[in-house]
């Protein structure tokens, strides 16, 4: 793939590479080179567009030599100079943590003269965003099924040292029509990154609603896996009230309320102690404070609902088992 990319492209490509800890010659083996053109070879056959931005679009296709098996594919143009970065983080990031069933399914990646081409299980359920608008908001039972799958898929990624940076509604899709809580996948990891827990870090990147406090200043990397952790924890006062906590006519006026508001509980949403009590600790201003997605997972909030799954989660990450008793037992002292 020497000869297909220019100078500038390796350059970003390497030093990306660099970076992610990864062998560049080896990552450009598994890049599938089709010239001039992907879409003239037959390899797919595009079905309809998913989604589109300044420089990319993600499309529905099948691959007529393997049965018409379905797929996204994320088109990204080699003309924008961030896309050469993108293409081999976003590829990095999604080989080193495929695998787990809530979490975006890596299947290959292309380039020919004009795209670099990323290929992904295809997810036709649709955003969780919309099936939000469509119930108004959830109750506890069924907001508790759906965190404890964001939970776990993000756990998962941060045991490989990948935060997210971007969880919302919108990044997180059914990977079928009129799927369940476990049908969930967490996608768009393109604001990713890979971090050292004490090394530090000062990018900011997001959407306004679920930003946490402290993305205004420097973090280190164990502190931006709590932010992840904030992030579901506005995920989760969402799918219980339907709407965010924190609310603005611009993106400066929504982050002045995350730092200096106070999360409050709309009157009509009679939420009970024990869901008001784990969103808190969530969306808990003081970081240090701030729930761990381990303690999380062993809150009341999400144990009592998920008596099928929940031990199964525990026991794959290693997580002690405190148990119904003991979590209510701590949840009451805070």
């Amino acid at each position: 793939m020497g000869k297909v990319l220019s100078k500038k492209e390796k350059g970003l490509m390497l030093k990306t590479c660099e970076e992610m800890n990864i062998d560049f010659k080896k990552e450009q083996r598994k890049i599938n080179v089709v010239q001039p053109d992907l879409w003239a070879s037959g390899h797919f056959v595009q079905e309809e567009e998913l989604g589109r931005g300044a420089s990319c679009r993600v499309l529905c296709v099948r691959l007529p030599k393997e049965s018409n098996k379905p797929a996204a594919l994320k088109e990204m143009s080699r003309k924008d100079d961030f896309n050469p970065t993108s293409f081999v983080k976003e590829i990095s990031i999604l080989k080193s943590i495929s695998g787990h069933p809530n979490i975006l399914q890596y299947e290959d990646a292309f380039i020919d003269d004009a795209n670099y081409y990323i290929q992904t299980r295809l997810l036709t359920g649709g955003e969780l965003f919309d099936r939000i608008h469509e119930e108004k908001k959830f109750s506890e039972a069924e907001t508790s099924k759906h965190i404890v799958r964001i939970l776990d898929g993000i756990l998962h990624s941060h045991k490989s040292q990948i935060v997210h940076r971007d969880l919302k509604p919108e990044n997180i899709v059914y990977r079928v029509q009129h799927g369940g809580p476990e049908t969930l996948c967490i996608i768009d990891f393109g604001d990713a990154k890979l971090v050292e827990d004490k090394a530090s870090y000062e990018e900011f990147v997001g959407t306004a609603f679920y930003l946490p406090p402290e993305i205004v200043r420097r973090r280190k990397g164990f502190e931006m896996k709590k932010s992840d952790v904030w992030s579901i924890g506005v995920i989760t006062y969402v799918l219980l009230t339907g709407r965010p906590p924190f609310w603005g006519n611009s993106n400066k006026e929504i982050l002045k309320k995350i730092i200096k508001g106070k999360v409050a509980f709309p009157r009509s949403a009679k939420l009970t102690a024990t869901a008001k009590h784990f969103v808190l600790n969530l969306v808990q201003k003081r970081i240090e404070k701030r729930f761990t997605i381990e303690k999380a997972l062993n809150h009341p909030f999400i144990r009592n609902h998920n008596r099928g799954c929940i031990k199964e989660i525990l026991q794959r990450h290693g997580i002690s088992d405190g148990g119904p008793k003991a979590s209510k037992n701590k949840a009451s002292r805070a």
